[in-house]
């Protein structure tokens, strides 16, 4: 008889205590499954006295796993969120007062709390919480959108403006509404904003099901310890994450919602310590361990860069030497760290003189008999244009000046959410884009309308020449007319920028000629041919020059 296998230690488990054959699929840690971690979930298993079943894995993360399951007693798709057996109660607490206080806005702002229970397992007791069924979050829905597929080596991955516009945004609206409820949200990144889904209701459980399949990379492969007995407090596989990117809107009205409340607190009741991702930190967070409701708008402040960009502003690897890294980039980034917080760095001296000057990069310092190690050192605006977002010389002054303003050092003088949604930045975000570029660039895509204009009325000849079908792309027509928001939306969604035609033989010619500047630049950017021949003036310069427009040339 095979004696059983003793029962794992309750704390995170060092190497030598495995007791699984390594699993290399994108899932959490196996060895988490023991008591006060995981609980041990399969496809098809039930929940609260069989009210939901289980039918797919959504995500995981250090302390839960989501699935996807079906309320057969509501008959409706619901979000089943499993925390560690050790896991605190205070994302239930938070996410009742917000349902207490502003119940409305609460829906709005926040992934909706639907039911709540107690699940008894071998690995303790898990609180699980019953949520609203969401998208990806903004980390990785950007690599669903259809223009980056297929996916090719030399494309920038990164949201349109008008869409990562409108993710910030809203996102704020969601903070200020915490802020002014006692709430901070504590964990704030692209991970935690989903997006919303359409509806699933219309959807068969059959669509949604997840496969359990090795081969396609559905399920790891099974489950083994090393000793060959079998284990009583993990699953016999793990799932793969299979988030609703299928099911998700992100049509011109699409919406986001904050989720996982775990990190958030009472603003009269702050915690003593604060995990976020290390990238996310406030100096102040580094150095002092300080944890107030400004560390939502530092992560904020590092969000719109990212977006924006397409990279995080800081990329800190964990490390013996994080914290270092982390403030050597703070230095270089924003600049020099003020009296009140460099007191602190205890490391300083391994990299910077007595009177602050940078002299070593090498993380811990010069190694005995080497020579210091200095790297090219860029500010967050020179990162910032490096990037090369789509966005004209006059609003990148602007988002840089704003981010500046809002990754202040000093936590009292950073903005409030509210303050920062009365940037002139963010006037006229509704949605995703303004309503009035919506409706043009509707006009241009709806084939029907785009050719009856034209036969009426080309913008680039005269009406007596009888116009004809149009002669040049729908893009051609935005460029001429100075509309930025259509260009930016057009080339977004796949536009060619090079496309010929048209009395000016091109869209960078159309631009050049009547001198709309920031639109000859966002062409440039996007490889427009500054070289190609054609139309009434035979090139780009040649059409700048003629209109007298010595910017764009």
């Amino acid at each position: 008889m095979v004696s059983p296998p003793p029962t794992p230690p309750s704390r995170p488990v060092l190497s030598k205590e495995c007791r699984f054959k390594t699993i290399t699929s994108p899932c959490e840690w196996i060895e988490d499954y023991r008591p006060g971690g995981y609980h041990p979930v399969l496809l098809g298993d039930l929940f609260n006295n069989g009210q939901y079943k289980v039918i797919r894995k959504l995500g995981e993360g250090s302390y839960s796993t989501v699935w996807l399951a079906y309320d057969d007693w509501e008959n409706r798709y619901v979000a089943l969120k499993i925390p560690v057996a050790e896991a605190s109660g205070s994302e239930v607490r938070i996410l009742r007062h917000i349902a207490g206080v502003a119940p409305a806005d609460g829906q709005r702002y926040v992934t909706q709390l639907l039911n709540e229970f107690e699940h008894h397992g071998p690995n303790g007791t898990h609180k699980c919480l019953v949520f609203e069924p969401m998208g990806p979050s903004v980390n990785t829905m950007v690599e669903e959108l259809p223009q980056f597929k297929p996916r090719r080596r030399e494309m920038k991955v990164r949201y349109p403006l008008d869409m990562a516009k409108s993710i910030l945004k809203q996102s704020l609206q969601a903070l200020a509404f915490l802020h002014s409820n006692g709430v901070a949200h504590g964990d704030f990144q692209p991970g935690n904003i989903l997006f919303a889904l359409k509806d699933l209701s219309l959807v068969s459980k059959d669509k949604l099901w997840q496969a359990e399949d090795v081969q396609t990379r559905s399920i790891s492969p099974l489950v083994q310890r090393l000793d060959g007995k079998q284990d009583n407090w993990a699953p016999r596989y793990l799932c793969i994450a299979q988030p609703l990117a299928l099911f998700t809107y992100y049509g011109k009205d699409f919406k986001i919602k904050l989720s996982d409340m775990g990190g958030s607190y009472f603003l009269d009741n702050p915690p003593l310590k604060q995990v976020i991702p290390l990238g996310l930190r406030s100096p102040e967070l580094i150095l002092t361990g300080e944890v107030d409701k400004s560390l939502d708008i530092w992560s904020f402040g590092c969000l719109a860069f990212e977006l924006l960009t397409g990279q995080p502003l800081f990329c800190i690897p964990g490390s013996k030497y994080e914290d270092d890294d982390h403030l050597l980039s703070l230095t270089a980034r924003l600049g020099a760290l003020p009296d009140r917080l460099f007191k602190y760095w205890k490391a300083s001296s391994r990299y910077l003189t007595p009177d602050r000057r940078l002299f070593n990069c090498q993380l811990g310092g010069v190694p005995e008999g080497g020579e210091p190690l200095m790297v090219q050192q860029a500010s967050m605006e020179e990162l910032f244009d490096l990037a090369g977002p789509d966005i004209d010389e006059e609003e990148r002054r602007q988002v840089k000046k704003l981010i500046r303003w809002i990754l202040q050092y000093d936590p009292a003088k950073r903005p409030s959410p509210a303050d920062i949604l009365l940037d002139p930045w963010f006037r006229g975000v509704e949605g995703d884009r303004n309503s009035s570029n919506v409706s043009f660039v509707q006009f241009l895509e709806t084939e029907a309308t785009f050719q009856r204009w034209a036969r009426l009325y080309q913008a680039d000849i005269h009406w007596s020449h009888n116009p004809g079908p149009p002669r040049s792309s729908r893009l051609y027509y935005a460029c001429l007319h100075g509309l930025v928001a259509a260009v930016r939306d057009l080339i977004g969604k796949g536009a060619d920028v090079n496309v010929r035609g048209g009395e000016y033989g091109s869209a960078l010619q159309a631009a050049s000629h009547v001198g709309h500047d920031g639109i000859v630049d966002m062409l440039l950017r996007k490889g427009a041919n500054v070289n190609a021949q054609g139309g009434q003036y035979g090139g780009a310069l040649q059409g700048a020059a003629f209109g007298r427009h010595k910017k764009s040339i």
